[in-house]
């Protein structure tokens, strides 16, 4: 590769990289904040009642 996109393809590569890690990374953080929550102030689930 010439040294013209070897700072392009660097960028690129650590995007390819890093962008999924956050994904999955944010995914567990916000599961455990959304549950640490619920539990803390006793919030029920949002699932809509029936009242049949």
């Amino acid at each position: 590769m010439t040294p013209k996109y070897k700072a392009t393809a660097r960028r690129i590569t650590s995007l390819m990289v890093g962008i999924p890690i956050v994904i999955v990374v944010g995914w567990d953080l916000w599961k455990r904040y959304d549950s640490t929550i619920r539990t803390k102030y006793d919030v029920a689930s949002a699932k809509p009642s029936r009242s049949a």
